[in-house]
């Protein structure tokens, strides 16, 4: 809620507010979001219409007596838009300009009452009379002159479909996204299965998922069956790669867990290096793949990255992240506001703040999907104007 205010917005700002599922990570804030709309109703301090909140069955079934009595409403029908995810994305919502598509979500069911078993047709069965139900995200953005873009957000989901499970034809999490040009895909967790005897014992958390080339390079043929992990990614980014020919999509990296931030940057670089492996479009297309964190900034619809001083009042496009200290900054970037690792990105022009013990404590610094252990910089000294004095491998940063 500080970052939001940091950017100069108010929660009476927001025009909807969509909860893909019920995991405390994704719906947290919501109650602080009833809380404030309720003293925005009451002392009469919004000047516009409420914000819609755009919620799965299960959403509905946990907020929408919240929602109409923190707002005061004698109906929740204007306020509340149900999201059925359909394969087919048959159905969709409209805010402002923007058209709302809901997909399904693979294997990760939402939390109030998790269901580890399928029925016959390989559906998740409700468990405590909930109804597990969860989405990931298509955004069609439309912009005047600028014509539309598409976004896509994965949320929690596993690589494959619960039919995969039964024998039955299976869907990727990719086959939802073909048409978008920026993807924030979910990672959560990296440690997948590295041993195919490890599949029976712990079957409800991997599936076997063969392919080739990735066995080439180290792959098990094992995926998590409710996350992505790092290879659920590295097939999900090769799909679109191969199958549609385009290597200008944009990327962003999300959702690596608290104790998987000190891995990310080592991840990126990893994900970099196999879509490198696959050629020249392959390293155009990892040119495009980027971390995400509080505050991240992609432009549209080209899907450039904002530098993100001054709360990305800076205009500049950003060619360059630090993960630091959030603890010991004293800038006007966007970070959790704990002690913890974040992640920021500069252009030229703020980048004599890298390398300021008294701004910053930096412990990564790097060129895009080029990271730099600060160990490998103790000689290296920055200016005022960003310059460095120092060549590591093969990238001048």
């Amino acid at each position: 809620m500080r970052n939001l205010h940091s950017y100069g917005f108010r929660v009476q700002d927001l025009d909807a507010v969509v909860i893909t599922h019920q995991h405390i990570d994704h719906a947290d804030d919501t109650e602080a979001i009833l809380s404030i709309l309720k003293t925005c109703v009451k002392e009469k301090l919004t000047d516009k219409r409420l914000p819609k909140f755009l919620l799965t069955k299960s959403g509905v079934e946990r907020w929408e007596k919240m929602i109409v009595s923190a707002l005061d409403l004698q109906s929740s029908k204007p306020y509340i838009e149900e999201l059925s995810p359909e394969v087919d994305r048959s159905h969709s919502v409209h805010v402002g300009g923007i058209e709302v598509f809901p997909v399904p979500l693979h294997g990760h069911l939402d939390a109030i009452d998790e269901a580890p078993e399928l029925n016959e047709n390989g559906e998740p069965v409700p468990k405590g009379g909930r109804s597990p139900t969860g989405c990931g995200l298509i955004l069609k953005l439309f912009d005047g002159d600028n014509g539309r873009c598409i976004v896509g957000i994965t949320s929690d989901t596993g690589y494959l479909s619960n039919n995969h499970a039964v024998g039955r034809p299976t869907v990727r999490a990719s086959d939802y996204y073909k048409d978008c040009d920026v993807v924030v895909l979910h990672i959560s967790m990296v440690d997948d299965c590295d041993e195919r005897s490890e599949l029976e014992r712990e079957k409800d958390k991997y599936v076997a998922y063969p392919c080739d080339w990735a066995e080439s390079l180290g792959y098990s043929g094992l995926l998590y069956k409710k996350h992505l992990g790092f290879w659920g990614a590295v097939f999900f980014i090769r799909d679109l790669l191969v199958e549609s020919a385009r290597s200008d999509r944009t990327f962003v990296l999300s959702e690596f867990g608290e104790e998987m931030l000190k891995n990310r940057v080592p991840v990126l670089n990893e994900i970099c290096r196999l879509i490198e492996s696959l050629g020249s479009s392959g390293k155009e297309q990892a040119k495009r793949i980027y971390l995400g964190d509080v505050g991240t900034q992609v432009r549209l619809p080209d899907g450039s990255i904002g530098c993100n001083f001054g709360f990305n009042r800076c205009q500049n496009d950003a060619d360059r992240f630090l993960e630091f200290d959030a603890s010991s900054a004293d800038l006007s970037i966007p970070h959790r506001g704990w002690n913890d690792r974040a992640l920021a990105y500069f252009c030229r022009e703020h980048d004599y703040l890298i390398g300021n013990p008294h701004a910053l404590n930096p412990t990564i610094w790097g060129y895009f999907g080029r990271p730099v252990i600060n160990d490998e910089l103790r000689e290296a000294r920055f200016r005022s104007t960003g310059e460095v004095h120092k060549c590591i491998g093969n990238y001048w940063l």
